[in-house]
């Protein structure tokens, strides 16, 4: 019998949290998180990065407060799993010519892990600014576990080129390769 899938925790419209939610789907994806358990880490999140309040509502959060949410996260999944919440920046110095090739590097390294042991949390660019995470990469398709909805699109969706991004027609959404985080359940 298939586990089924958990419905990530969900944001506000026009809020800055991105950051925070995703966080906090990857720990609820991974560690299979009941509602209460997704409230308390918010909690934990929320509190940890107090002193950014109110301005990250609008302004949201780059990657050293990514860092501080990791580190958060780890210090909460300690207390209440028992096991650690590991994540790394693999491709922070990684060049990618294309698309394609940063989706195969995101498929391959979470086919390394156990299933449901392992996300990636990444940003897109123009149009959107958005911390996200991915679950699952399949041929041609990316999938989503966001708090904004998105659910899955297709490769051909997004772009490495700053000039082709955008929210007018024929545009895409920019990736951007250096905030890419691997997230993955590791022992105590």
């Amino acid at each position: 019998m298939s586990k089924r899938r958990p419905t990530p925790v969900e944001q506000g419209d026009i809020d800055g949290l991105c950051s925070i939610y995703a966080t906090l789907n990857a720990c609820k994806l991974m560690f299979g998180h009941t509602e209460k358990q997704d409230e308390k880490l918010l909690e934990a999140l929320c509190k940890g990065v107090g002193d950014l309040f109110p301005q990250i509502v609008w302004d949201g959060t780059g990657v050293p407060t990514m860092y501080r949410l990791f580190r958060i996260a780890d210090a909460w999944v300690q207390k209440k799993h028992k096991a650690r919440l590991l994540w790394g920046a693999p491709l922070m110095r990684t060049k990618f010519r294309r698309p394609e090739h940063w989706f195969d590097r995101l498929r391959n390294d979470l086919n390394s892990y156990e299933e449901g042991k392992a996300a990636w949390i990444v940003g897109l660019g123009d149009p959107w600014e958005h911390w996200t995470v991915v679950d699952r990469v399949s041929a041609g398709r990316v999938h989503f576990f966001d708090s904004w909805g998105m659910k899955h699109y297709r490769f051909g969706s997004f772009t490495l080129d700053e000039t082709k991004a955008g929210n007018k027609p024929g545009q895409k959404i920019m990736i951007d390769t250096h905030q890419s985080f691997l997230l993955r359940v590791g022992d105590l």
